[in-house]
Protein backbone atom coordinates (compact mmCIF):
# COMPACT_ATOMS: atom_id res chain seq x y z
CA UNK A 1 0.00 0.00 0.00
CA UNK A 2 1.37 3.53 -1.32
CA UNK A 3 1.27 6.30 0.73
CA UNK A 4 -1.29 9.01 -0.47
CA UNK A 5 0.93 12.43 -2.05
CA UNK A 6 0.22 15.10 -0.14
CA UNK A 7 -1.52 18.27 -2.01
CA UNK A 8 0.79 21.20 -3.41
CA UNK A 9 -2.10 23.09 -3.41
CA UNK A 10 -5.54 23.21 -1.79
CA UNK A 11 -8.15 25.38 -3.40
CA UNK A 12 -11.07 26.97 -1.52
CA UNK A 13 -14.31 27.67 -2.89
CA UNK A 14 -17.05 29.59 -0.91
CA UNK A 15 -20.58 28.43 -2.13
CA UNK A 16 -23.81 29.61 -1.78
CA UNK A 17 -26.72 29.30 -4.19
CA UNK A 18 -24.44 29.04 -7.17
CA UNK A 19 -25.76 25.86 -8.87
CA UNK A 20 -25.53 27.64 -12.32
CA UNK A 21 -21.50 28.60 -12.15
CA UNK A 22 -20.33 26.06 -9.72
CA UNK A 23 -19.21 23.29 -12.04
CA UNK A 24 -17.35 26.03 -14.57
CA UNK A 25 -15.23 27.30 -11.46
CA UNK A 26 -14.32 23.30 -10.52
CA UNK A 27 -13.50 22.78 -13.92
CA UNK A 28 -11.04 25.64 -14.86
CA UNK A 29 -9.43 24.28 -11.75
CA UNK A 30 -9.45 21.07 -13.25
CA UNK A 31 -8.30 22.59 -16.55
CA UNK A 32 -5.03 23.69 -14.99
CA UNK A 33 -2.84 20.61 -15.39
CA UNK A 34 -1.63 20.74 -12.14
CA UNK A 35 -1.05 17.36 -10.15
CA UNK A 36 -2.01 17.23 -6.66
CA UNK A 37 -4.34 19.96 -6.44
CA UNK A 38 -7.05 19.48 -3.06
CA UNK A 39 -10.24 21.06 -4.03
CA UNK A 40 -12.99 22.11 -1.05
CA UNK A 41 -15.82 23.62 -1.90
CA UNK A 42 -17.48 25.02 1.53
CA UNK A 43 -21.02 24.99 1.16
CA UNK A 44 -22.98 27.93 3.02
CA UNK A 45 -26.24 26.86 3.56
CA UNK A 46 -27.10 26.86 -0.21
CA UNK A 47 -30.66 26.20 -1.10
CA UNK A 48 -30.71 25.73 -4.60
CA UNK A 49 -29.32 22.22 -4.67
CA UNK A 50 -25.83 23.28 -5.48
CA UNK A 51 -23.89 20.99 -3.02
CA UNK A 52 -25.86 17.81 -3.74
CA UNK A 53 -24.63 18.40 -7.47
CA UNK A 54 -21.01 19.35 -6.51
CA UNK A 55 -21.42 15.66 -4.72
CA UNK A 56 -22.55 14.27 -7.86
CA UNK A 57 -19.45 15.23 -9.91
CA UNK A 58 -17.37 12.50 -7.70
CA UNK A 59 -13.72 14.15 -8.28
CA UNK A 60 -11.83 12.09 -6.07
CA UNK A 61 -9.71 15.39 -5.34
CA UNK A 62 -12.54 17.39 -4.27
CA UNK A 63 -14.45 17.66 -1.01
CA UNK A 64 -17.57 18.89 -0.02
CA UNK A 65 -17.63 20.46 3.66
CA UNK A 66 -20.91 21.89 5.24
CA UNK A 67 -21.86 24.55 7.12
CA UNK A 68 -24.75 26.99 8.10
CA UNK A 69 -24.49 30.30 6.20
CA UNK A 70 -22.57 32.18 7.75
CA UNK A 71 -21.13 34.38 4.74
CA UNK A 72 -17.90 34.04 2.20
CA UNK A 73 -15.59 34.85 4.42
CA UNK A 74 -16.64 32.10 7.07
CA UNK A 75 -16.74 30.14 4.24
CA UNK A 76 -13.16 30.61 3.17
CA UNK A 77 -11.91 29.99 6.77
CA UNK A 78 -13.30 27.09 7.25
CA UNK A 79 -12.34 26.10 4.11
CA UNK A 80 -8.74 26.99 4.89
CA UNK A 81 -8.94 24.90 8.48
CA UNK A 82 -10.01 21.90 6.51
CA UNK A 83 -7.11 22.34 3.91
CA UNK A 84 -3.76 19.94 3.58
CA UNK A 85 -1.32 22.03 1.69
CA UNK A 86 1.07 24.61 3.19
CA UNK A 87 -0.38 26.74 -0.04
CA UNK A 88 -4.10 27.94 -0.24
CA UNK A 89 -5.79 29.24 -3.55
CA UNK A 90 -9.23 30.73 -3.57
CA UNK A 91 -11.74 30.78 -6.17
CA UNK A 92 -15.06 32.16 -6.18
CA UNK A 93 -17.98 30.08 -7.26
CA UNK A 94 -18.81 32.23 -9.92
CA UNK A 95 -15.63 33.10 -10.98
CA UNK A 96 -13.13 31.07 -13.24
CA UNK A 97 -9.66 30.83 -14.13
CA UNK A 98 -7.87 31.21 -17.40
CA UNK A 99 -5.15 28.75 -18.23
CA UNK A 100 -1.88 29.17 -17.15
CA UNK A 101 -3.17 30.85 -13.33
CA UNK A 102 -1.82 28.37 -11.00
CA UNK A 103 1.40 27.40 -12.60
CA UNK A 104 2.22 30.90 -12.59
CA UNK A 105 1.48 31.64 -9.51
CA UNK A 106 3.37 28.59 -7.79
CA UNK A 107 6.12 29.21 -9.60
CA UNK A 108 6.09 32.69 -8.44
CA UNK A 109 5.63 32.32 -4.79
CA UNK A 110 8.68 29.84 -5.64
CA UNK A 111 11.39 31.55 -7.13
CA UNK A 112 10.13 35.07 -4.97
CA UNK A 113 10.30 36.27 -1.20
CA UNK A 114 6.81 37.07 -1.25
CA UNK A 115 3.74 35.10 0.65
CA UNK A 116 0.83 35.75 -1.97
CA UNK A 117 0.32 35.70 -5.63
CA UNK A 118 -1.88 38.00 -7.20
CA UNK A 119 -2.94 38.33 -10.90
CA UNK A 120 -5.25 40.64 -13.13
CA UNK A 121 -8.36 39.82 -14.11
CA UNK A 122 -10.75 40.22 -17.01
CA UNK A 123 -14.06 41.48 -16.06
CA UNK A 124 -15.79 41.01 -19.48
CA UNK A 125 -18.26 43.57 -20.42
CA UNK A 126 -17.70 45.42 -16.95
CA UNK A 127 -14.01 46.02 -17.38
CA UNK A 128 -14.93 49.82 -17.32
CA UNK A 129 -16.37 49.85 -13.77
CA UNK A 130 -14.13 46.57 -12.56
CA UNK A 131 -10.55 47.36 -14.92
CA UNK A 132 -7.78 45.10 -14.14
CA UNK A 133 -6.14 47.03 -10.87
CA UNK A 134 -3.04 45.46 -10.82
CA UNK A 135 -1.81 46.93 -14.26
CA UNK A 136 -3.36 50.16 -12.61
CA UNK A 137 -0.63 49.79 -10.06
CA UNK A 138 1.85 50.10 -13.43
CA UNK A 139 3.26 47.16 -11.89
CA UNK A 140 5.28 44.56 -13.37
CA UNK A 141 5.73 40.62 -12.70
CA UNK A 142 7.16 41.19 -9.08
CA UNK A 143 7.50 41.42 -5.53
CA UNK A 144 7.35 44.25 -4.40
CA UNK A 145 5.61 46.06 -1.46
CA UNK A 146 3.54 49.94 -1.92
CA UNK A 147 6.21 52.62 -2.11
CA UNK A 148 7.01 53.74 1.26
CA UNK A 149 4.86 57.37 0.75
CA UNK A 150 1.67 55.34 -1.06
CA UNK A 151 -1.47 57.60 -0.44
CA UNK A 152 -4.31 56.03 1.15
CA UNK A 153 -5.87 56.22 -2.24
CA UNK A 154 -2.94 54.07 -3.67
CA UNK A 155 -2.72 51.69 -0.64
CA UNK A 156 -6.86 51.19 -1.19
CA UNK A 157 -6.08 50.38 -4.98
CA UNK A 158 -3.29 47.58 -3.80
CA UNK A 159 -6.28 46.12 -1.22
CA UNK A 160 -8.45 46.08 -3.82
CA UNK A 161 -6.62 44.73 -6.94
CA UNK A 162 -6.18 41.82 -4.44
CA UNK A 163 -10.22 40.32 -5.53
CA UNK A 164 -9.94 36.82 -3.91
CA UNK A 165 -10.38 34.44 -7.12
CA UNK A 166 -6.64 35.95 -8.14
CA UNK A 167 -5.08 35.26 -4.50
CA UNK A 168 -2.92 32.04 -3.85
CA UNK A 169 -0.94 32.49 -0.41
CA UNK A 170 1.30 30.86 2.42
CA UNK A 171 -1.21 29.14 4.55
CA UNK A 172 0.67 29.72 7.86
CA UNK A 173 0.66 33.74 6.26
CA UNK A 174 -3.15 33.50 6.23
CA UNK A 175 -3.29 32.16 9.93
CA UNK A 176 -1.00 34.56 11.43
CA UNK A 177 -3.46 36.73 10.23
CA UNK A 178 -6.51 35.67 12.10
CA UNK A 179 -8.24 34.70 8.32
CA UNK A 180 -11.29 36.50 6.99
CA UNK A 181 -13.22 39.36 9.17
CA UNK A 182 -16.39 36.84 9.78
CA UNK A 183 -18.68 39.07 13.48
CA UNK A 184 -21.84 39.52 13.11
CA UNK A 185 -22.21 37.61 9.67
CA UNK A 186 -19.92 39.88 7.71
CA UNK A 187 -20.97 40.10 4.11
CA UNK A 188 -19.60 43.30 3.31
CA UNK A 189 -15.47 44.05 3.87
CA UNK A 190 -14.59 40.81 5.38
CA UNK A 191 -12.01 40.99 2.00
CA UNK A 192 -10.17 44.11 2.77
CA UNK A 193 -9.93 43.48 6.10
CA UNK A 194 -7.60 40.84 5.30
CA UNK A 195 -6.23 42.28 2.21
CA UNK A 196 -5.17 45.50 4.08
CA UNK A 197 -2.84 43.83 6.44
CA UNK A 198 -0.88 42.15 3.92
CA UNK A 199 -0.48 45.07 1.81
CA UNK A 200 0.43 46.78 4.95
CA UNK A 201 3.22 44.15 6.10
CA UNK A 202 3.94 41.87 3.99
CA UNK A 203 5.74 41.22 0.08
CA UNK A 204 3.10 40.36 -2.61
CA UNK A 205 4.29 39.20 -5.97
CA UNK A 206 1.92 41.54 -7.92
CA UNK A 207 1.53 39.95 -12.69
CA UNK A 208 -0.55 42.11 -13.92
CA UNK A 209 -0.91 39.65 -16.59
CA UNK A 210 -5.11 38.95 -16.77
CA UNK A 211 -5.66 35.16 -15.41
CA UNK A 212 -8.77 34.83 -13.84
CA UNK A 213 -12.06 35.86 -15.39
CA UNK A 214 -14.21 37.65 -13.02
CA UNK A 215 -17.84 36.66 -14.08
CA UNK A 216 -19.57 40.32 -12.87
CA UNK A 217 -22.72 39.33 -13.87
CA UNK A 218 -23.11 35.90 -12.01
CA UNK A 219 -22.25 38.47 -8.44
CA UNK A 220 -24.65 38.89 -5.80
CA UNK A 221 -22.63 40.35 -3.37
CA UNK A 222 -20.16 43.38 -3.30
CA UNK A 223 -20.66 44.95 -7.15
CA UNK A 224 -24.26 43.99 -7.14
CA UNK A 225 -25.09 45.45 -4.17
CA UNK A 226 -25.55 49.39 -4.02
CA UNK A 227 -27.66 49.56 -1.17
CA UNK A 228 -25.28 49.87 2.22
CA UNK A 229 -26.25 49.68 5.73
CA UNK A 230 -23.07 49.00 7.28
CA UNK A 231 -19.40 50.08 7.11
CA UNK A 232 -16.54 47.53 6.64
CA UNK A 233 -14.89 46.35 9.68
CA UNK A 234 -11.77 48.36 8.38
CA UNK A 235 -14.12 51.01 8.90
CA UNK A 236 -16.17 49.72 11.77
CA UNK A 237 -13.10 48.72 14.35
CA UNK A 238 -10.40 51.48 13.10
CA UNK A 239 -8.06 50.95 16.45
CA UNK A 240 -8.57 47.02 16.49
CA UNK A 241 -6.81 47.05 12.49
CA UNK A 242 -4.08 49.69 13.82
CA UNK A 243 -3.12 47.33 16.14
CA UNK A 244 -2.63 44.32 13.95
CA UNK A 245 -0.31 45.99 12.06
CA UNK A 246 3.35 46.55 12.65
CA UNK A 247 4.89 49.72 14.13
CA UNK A 248 6.48 50.93 10.46
CA UNK A 249 3.41 50.38 9.17
CA UNK A 250 0.66 52.17 11.51
CA UNK A 251 0.91 55.54 9.09
CA UNK A 252 0.28 54.13 6.22
CA UNK A 253 -2.51 52.24 7.67
CA UNK A 254 -4.17 55.64 9.56
CA UNK A 255 -4.14 56.60 5.63
CA UNK A 256 -5.74 53.32 4.05
CA UNK A 257 -8.20 53.67 6.98
CA UNK A 258 -9.30 57.05 6.45
CA UNK A 259 -10.42 56.41 2.58
CA UNK A 260 -12.09 53.47 3.53
CA UNK A 261 -13.90 56.02 6.39
CA UNK A 262 -14.64 58.54 3.54
CA UNK A 263 -15.83 55.82 1.03
CA UNK A 264 -18.40 53.95 3.28
CA UNK A 265 -19.67 57.58 5.04
CA UNK A 266 -20.40 58.58 1.62
CA UNK A 267 -22.13 55.33 0.71
CA UNK A 268 -24.21 55.29 3.65
CA UNK A 269 -25.22 58.87 3.23
CA UNK A 270 -26.54 57.37 -0.27
CA UNK A 271 -28.13 54.43 0.91
CA UNK A 272 -30.01 57.03 3.68
CA UNK A 273 -28.33 54.56 6.64
CA UNK A 274 -28.20 57.92 8.68
CA UNK A 275 -27.68 56.01 12.09
CA UNK A 276 -24.47 54.29 10.46
CA UNK A 277 -23.61 57.44 8.81
CA UNK A 278 -23.22 59.45 12.02
CA UNK A 279 -21.31 57.19 14.01
CA UNK A 280 -19.42 56.59 11.48
CA UNK A 281 -18.47 60.69 10.71
CA UNK A 282 -18.81 60.85 14.62
CA UNK A 283 -15.55 57.75 15.01
CA UNK A 284 -13.47 59.09 12.36
CA UNK A 285 -13.64 62.57 13.12
CA UNK A 286 -15.26 63.66 9.24
CA UNK A 287 -14.93 67.60 8.64
CA UNK A 288 -15.95 68.02 11.77
CA UNK A 289 -19.28 70.55 11.48
CA UNK A 290 -18.58 71.08 7.78
CA UNK A 291 -19.14 67.08 7.66
CA UNK A 292 -22.76 67.22 9.54
CA UNK A 293 -23.92 70.36 7.85
CA UNK A 294 -23.23 67.96 4.26
CA UNK A 295 -25.29 65.28 5.72
CA UNK A 296 -27.93 67.31 7.08
CA UNK A 297 -27.94 68.92 3.71
CA UNK A 298 -28.01 65.20 2.27
CA UNK A 299 -31.03 64.24 4.20
CA UNK A 300 -33.09 67.34 3.33
CA UNK A 301 -32.38 66.56 -0.33
CA UNK A 302 -33.53 63.08 -0.41
CA UNK A 303 -36.27 63.90 2.02
CA UNK A 304 -37.70 65.31 -1.09
CA UNK A 305 -37.08 62.90 -2.96
CA UNK A 306 -33.65 64.33 -4.73
CA UNK A 307 -30.48 62.47 -5.04
CA UNK A 308 -28.57 63.44 -2.32
CA UNK A 309 -25.04 64.15 -4.27
CA UNK A 310 -26.48 66.60 -7.06
CA UNK A 311 -25.01 70.29 -6.43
Amino acid sequence: MTDQVSPIVSVVIPLFNKRTTIERAVRSILDQGVENVEIIVVDDGSTDGSPDFVDSLGLPNLRLVRQPNGGPGSARNTGVEASEASIVAFLDADDEWLSGFLRAALNALETSKAVAYVCGYDAGDYRSERPNKVALLGKSASAQPPPSDASGHLLKTHVDAMHSSCVVIRKHQFLAKGGFFTEQGCRFGEDSWLWGQFVLSEIIFWDPTERVRFHVEDSELGYATVIRRSARPITQHPSRFLKAQPARAEQPAQRLIAVFAMLDYHNLVFSKSWTEAARVRRLHSLNGAAGLLKELKYRVRSAIGLSPWRR
